[in-house]
């Protein structure tokens, strides 16, 4: 309760409010504080984990800097999404280490925000007093901005009808044709790709029945991560039934 109390009091021969003092010195202990990065930003591709570890600094200047250890932080995607693994915490020497597991979503231009965590700087009973009372211009921020490339895939296909070779590779096409929709990018050669999509593909006559010719398709669709030589997607379709009029041919 006293700190919306004036409580004037003598300080070094001088006539003071120990109120405002308290507040002053708490907004310019936050002001003094310096959050930096190791990189100007980051370049990564979707989906892919950064082997390269970041590092925050966490310097406090007055006069000089020096460092601010055990200091939590509060650790977040401002724009986009994505995994960041570390303790959040400073250590003995002001810094913050981390890596980015990957990022969940398309934005080429993303950015991950930190801070001060007041909520583990401010506890007890009276943490929201002091919130209040701190200016939020106060509480310093860095932002790393990270540039998002999408992956690289190369699709291939076996396409058959009935045993022969279907010419133009017609699901091959239409899985390409969604990629590029979807703003992934795609390579003509495997050695540039990321990714391998293979389509396997057979159609075979079926029993005819009232009057309707018919034909069943098996269809595999395999995805295979190049750097890793992990599967990441296998699914098979069996059964997928078509059939056409006899006389009409429709």
């Amino acid at each position: 309760g006293y700190l919306n109390e004036s409580l004037q009091t003598e300080f070094a021969g001088k006539s003071i409010f120990l109120g405002n003092e308290i507040v002053s010195l708490l907004n310019r202990v936050f002001k003094n504080l310096v959050l930096t990065y190791n990189i100007d930003q980051l370049d990564l591709k979707a989906g892919r984990p950064v082997e390269l570890e970041t590092i925050l600094s966490v310097r406090y200047r007055s006069g000089r800097a020096f460092p601010v250890r055990n200091l939590t932080l509060n650790v977040a995607f401002t724009k986009g999404d994505g995994d960041i693994t570390g303790n959040p915490v400073t250590n003995d020497r002001g810094q913050y280490l981390f890596k980015i597991g990957a990022v969940s979503t398309r934005e080429s231009t993303q950015e991950i925000t930190i801070s001060p965590d007041l909520d583990a700087i401010f506890q007890g009973r009276n943490k929201q007093v002091w919130r209040k009372l701190l200016n939020k211009q106060s509480v310093p921020e860095a932002s790393l901005v990270l540039n998002v490339k999408p992956p690289v895939f190369f699709i291939r296909s076996k396409e058959k009808n009935i045993g022969q070779d279907v010419s133009g590779a017609p699901l091959a096409r239409a899985v390409r044709e969604r990629l590029f929709r979807e703003s992934f990018q795609l390579s003509e050669a495997p050695a540039s790709a990321d990714y391998i999509v293979e389509i396997i593909a057979d159609t075979k006559e079926d029993q005819a029945a009232q009057g309707l010719a018919a034909a069943q398709m098996t269809m595999r669709v395999t995805v295979t991560d190049l750097e890793s030589g992990k599967l990441v997607f296998d699914r098979t379709w069996n059964n997928l039934r078509a059939s056409k009029n006899i006389v009409t041919g429709k």
